[in-house]
This record gives C-alpha cells, structure tokens and sequence, in this order.
C-alpha cells in the first residue's frame, strides 16, 4: 500500500504545523514532510517529520511548489498564518501539478488572517466579540485599561502580544 505524502508548510514554532504533524505520524497512511524559511524553525528539528526542509523567503510560493514537485507531495497543508494567505492564493498553480492545498478560499483565509476584519464579520453576523481597535496613532489608544495589545496582522501566534494594565502603558 503506498503512502499519501504531505507537506506542512510552515512549522516554525511548537503550534499548528507541529500539531498537525502529530496528528498525522499516527496514521499509518501518511508520510509527512515540513518546510519553513527559518533554518531555526522548532518543526525542523522535530521527529514527527519524515524529513524537514528550509526554503526560500523570497519566491516562497515557488520554492514550496518545488519541493512539493521533487518529492512528489500530494497534499500541502498550511502550518501557519502566513503560509495559508500565500498557498491558498496560490492554490491553482498547485493543482495544476496535481498538489492539493488543504486550505481554506482566498477571501475566508484574507479575512480571517485579519483580526480587526475578522470581528467585524462576526459582529455582523450576530457574533459577541471582544472591543476591538486599531489606534491611529500609539497614543491614541480608545479602551480603558487593561487592554491586550497585538498585531491586527501576522503576529505569530502569541507572538508581539502584550498585556497593558493601562492605556498609557499600551
């Protein structure tokens, strides 16, 4: 019985590609693969990959099609934010290989890959969803304290996020 052959891209730090390969390596079907632009990347050194492999920033939709194309990937999984706005924009050039992307559309993965769009979406869908701004300048911050600070975009998990007991202090 031959195996499927996935690739997770993205598996920088200890959360989704790295989850998802463990989900995985426990099925016998599947033989799983990484890939990540850093050479420090916690997935590259981590044993539920068959094998792991850094590629390129720069041309990264070409680099992971590639090395999808030289190991014969059947499916290309998005381990990370950025990797799924790029891949799922990208999807056509991957199927056109034969490369299924399992991601989400290009609008769906663009609104959610923005948390400021995201709730407003779901407010107006009947949502509750935290207050929620994004201050012209840094200080001009609009919400009593204590607030959490973080990127509306790409911050990486938890990443650049900050708790401000004070709007001064955020």
């Amino acid at each position: 019985m031959s195996k499927n052959l996935v690739l997770i891209a993205g598996i920088g730090g200890a959360s989704l590609g790295t989850e998802l390969a463990k989900c995985l390596r426990g099925i016998s079907t599947y033989d799983v693969f990484g890939c990540d632009v850093s050479p420090l990347a916690y997935g590259l050194y981590d044993d539920a990959f068959v094998d792991t492999f850094v590629v390129a920033r720069v041309g990264y939709v070409d680099a992971v099609l590639d090395l999808c194309t030289k190991l014969k990937i059947q499916v290309v999984i998005p381990g990370a934010e950025e990797p799924a706005v790029l891949l799922s924009a990208a999807a056509g050039r991957f199927e056109a290989r034969g490369i299924k992307v399992a991601a989400n559309s290009t609008a769906v993965t663009r609104l959610c890959a923005d948390k400021i769009d995201t709730f407003a979406f779901l407010e107006r869908a009947g949502f509750a969803t935290p207050k929620s701004t994004v201050p012209a300048t840094a200080g001009a911050i609009a919400l009593k304290g204590p607030v959490i600070v973080k990127p509306a975009t790409g911050s990486g998990g938890s990443s650049h996020v900050f708790y401000a007991p004070s709007a001064t202090e955020a």
